[in-house]
């Protein structure tokens, strides 16, 4: 299946240095709540908005409802793991709602007083729809092909950056993401 997809353009950052080595899975806000100046616009603004504001991007945006906006061409690098950028592809799957950066996350299964994963008996629903979900591997599976990736390539932000971030949290379903990723790329390359 082919979600819809819409180009929805952010700045690149020129081609990468490098040949791409990883897929980095993020999460953030379909809108943020920003109560500080000094860390981008004030008020509510979309999460494409918000990227372009503070001079943030990723290949992809992946809605609550399964919508793929192409951002950036994956020759290109955008701005979405520092210290990543130049080898990595990103792609942010988008929260529903209106968040700031503590309930967010909140709902990526983070407690924010201790700064620790929440217990999972604890832990609310996962943020992320099953459309999500089949959008995202559709989206990993396609990239990965073009760039000459198989599932090994596959990470979050949460893993390549554990001192800083916490995306896509500790409710990600990564069986059923490895799972939907499989299944598409056995229909491109079939068991002979």
């Amino acid at each position: 299946m082919t979600p819809p997809v819409v180009k929805t353009p952010l700045m690149g950052r020129g081609p990468h240095t490098g040949r791409v080595r990883s897929l980095v899975v993020h999460s953030m806000a379909e809108y943020v709540v920003n109560k500080d100046a000094k860390v981008g616009p004030v008020g509510r603004i979309s999460a494409h908005a918000w990227l372009g504001a503070v001079g943030l991007s990723a290949h992809a945006l992946v809605r609550p409802d399964g919508t793929v906006c192409d951002c950036i061409p994956l020759t290109e690098r955008a701005w979405h793991a520092r210290g990543f950028n130049d080898r990595t592809v990103g792609v942010e799957l988008l929260v529903a709602g209106d968040h700031d950066y503590l309930s967010l996350a909140r709902a990526c299964g983070w407690d924010t007083d201790a700064w620790a994963p929440i217990p999972e008996l604890d832990r609310e629903p996962a943020p992320y729809t099953g459309e999500q979900y089949e959008s995202l591997a559709w989206w990993i599976e396609a990239a990965a092909a073009e760039l000459g990736l198989g599932w090994p390539a596959v990470t979050s932000h949460d893993r390549i950056d554990p001192s800083r971030k916490f995306d896509p949290g500790t409710t990600f379903d990564w069986p059923q993401l490895a799972a939907g990723f499989q299944a598409l790329r056995l229909e491109r390359e079939p068991i002979p």
